[in-house]
């Protein structure tokens, strides 16, 4: 079974230690204050309500993923990734192959995922195409939006993952019930298969084709998930690009190295799933009803989408106010604001040319600045 951060060990479990009893009772203060929307959301409570028990199980599962790996995120590259310079290539060379990331069976035991290879790997499932390393990193700087909307931010429901929820794939917790990707992966929520790929388009005698794999309503902190030296503040020598030189760059943090736990975001709805002008965005929606895609997160004023902070708690992020703090702290600091501009995704940001209007500005979550250590508001 994949799992990651493969190239360090793990010791053997005599009791547990005090970091490991943090996470412990942080799982039961968390699952303690949403009981009641517990049983809210059995009585047909509001998709919102729904989200954020969502995010209160998997802040449970993110402790319980840090307890095995002595604290650490959740990542889908070795550490050593940075010592290469980023590349599968140099990789494959320096360390030999890299595992791929892997979705799980479904019901005709058939072995899912996105295979690597090209580079003289002959491990058994390493037979595949170099291009789908961009679903192990945990993001990609590359300007094309097919690159950077790719990522091991947007795959927490892979097999590395997902035995810490209830060991599949397409399980209602990864889900928003107001979203395109509950609706797409809504038929296999009451299938204990790990996972069924999703026909994307049917042939004309009603064949099912083309595999589509639906991605969770939530995605990780892309720069949370990276050393925190990469999102460095412009005063500080500013973004530097973790293909460059950087050994340490792809060493997931560990979740305790959060400076600003009730202001850092853990998760987020990646979506403008409430409120939002209309339910799709066509500028960032393909040909196929399965691939529609709602407005994002931050695309504008009103948007509010639902986030886990690494306190464990849930709460709303409107991301107006997130624009206001920004700016003010750019304003206090010469420059230096709350989300990186200096990437290769420039002033923008993430997914900032296909915002609703011009009010908005924030990349929040997404391009932190310094990380981890980071906050992505000013209060709250």
């Amino acid at each position: 079974m994949y799992t990651s951060h493969f190239s360090g060990s793990r010791s053997l479990r005599h009791g547990l230690n005090l970091i490991e009893m943090a996470f412990m009772l942080a799982s039961i203060v968390v699952l303690g204050a949403f009981g009641s929307m517990l049983a809210g959301a059995t009585r047909g409570a509001s998709a919102e309500k729904q989200s954020a028990w969502n995010l209160a199980v998997l802040a449970v599962a993110h402790n319980n993923y840090a307890m095995d790996w002595e604290g650490r995120q959740f990542s889908l590259v070795d550490d050593r990734l940075g010592e290469a310079n980023g590349s599968l290539f140099h990789f494959h060379h320096m360390f030999g192959c890299h595992p791929a990331m892997v979705l799980g069976e479904d019901n005709d035991g058939m072995l899912w995922g996105t295979w690597l290879g090209n580079f003289d790997c002959d491990d058994e499932f390493n037979n595949g195409f170099s291009m789908n390393f961009i679903h192990n990193r945990p993001f990609n700087f590359e300007s094309s939006i097919n690159h950077y909307r790719a990522g091991a931010f947007r795959m927490i429901n892979v097999r590395g993952f997902h035995k810490y929820v209830d060991g599949r794939v397409y399980s209602p917790t990864f889900y928003a019930p107001d979203s395109i990707d509950g609706k797409n992966a809504h038929e296999f929520f009451d299938d204990d298969v790990e996972y069924m790929p999703i026909p994307l388009d049917y042939d004309d005698d009603g064949v099912p084709t083309r595999p589509f794999f639906a991605y969770s309503t939530y995605m990780m902190s892309a720069a949370a998930m990276f050393d925190p030296g990469v999102f460095r503040r412009p005063s500080e020598g500013g973004w530097q690009d973790p293909k460059d030189e950087y050994a340490k760059a792809y060493r997931a943090p560990a979740m305790h190295q959060a400076r600003f736990a009730d202001l850092k975001t853990q998760m987020v709805e990646k979506d403008w799933l409430r409120g939002s002008p209309s339910r799709f965005n066509e500028g960032l929606s393909g040909q196929y009803p399965r691939l529609k895609n709602h407005w994002s997160y931050n695309h504008g004023v009103d948007a509010s989408p639902l986030s886990l902070f690494f306190d464990g708690s849930v709460a709303r992020i409107n991301a107006g106010k997130a624009t206001r703090h920004d700016a003010k702290v750019r304003q206090q600091n010469k420059g230096d604001g709350l989300w990186s501009r200096d990437t290769p995704l420039g002033d923008n940001g993430y997914l900032g040319d296909y915002a609703y209007d011009d009010r908005v500005s924030t990349s929040h979550t997404i391009l932190t600045t310094d990380g981890i250590l980071g906050r992505d508001l000013i209060n709250r």
